[in-house]
């Protein structure tokens, strides 16, 4: 499970740079959320403290799942409060106040 994850910690790092110079060229003026991405060395793992967590499809947006305590995720950026995660059911963003 270690080798998987520093393996994809690598790619992300490798393909995440491009994606914020993508996102920040035009995102303040076309209303898009601003997300931080983090790099290799600073993702790191959190859990869900609460009995459940909505999964959404961005900040404050559509739920897509349910994450359920316990339940590890991969924190690889954020928005303000809200965290992007890895997560078995998906990528997808959560408030981060029910992380631990």
């Amino acid at each position: 499970m270690r080798k998987l994850m520093v393996g994809t910690a690598l790619v992300l790092a490798a393909c995440f740079p491009a994606v914020a110079a993508v996102a920040s060229a035009g995102a303040a003026s076309a209303g898009v959320h601003q997300t931080t991405v983090a790099s290799a060395s600073s993702m790191y793992l959190k859990y869900v403290c609460a009995r459940d967590l909505w999964l959404r499809n961005e900040p404050a947006g559509q739920r897509v799942a349910t994450l359920y305590r316990g339940t590890v995720v991969n924190v690889i950026g954020h928005d303000g409060i809200w965290r992007l995660v890895d997560s078995p059911a998906g990528r997808g963003w959560v408030h981060g106040g029910y992380l631990c």
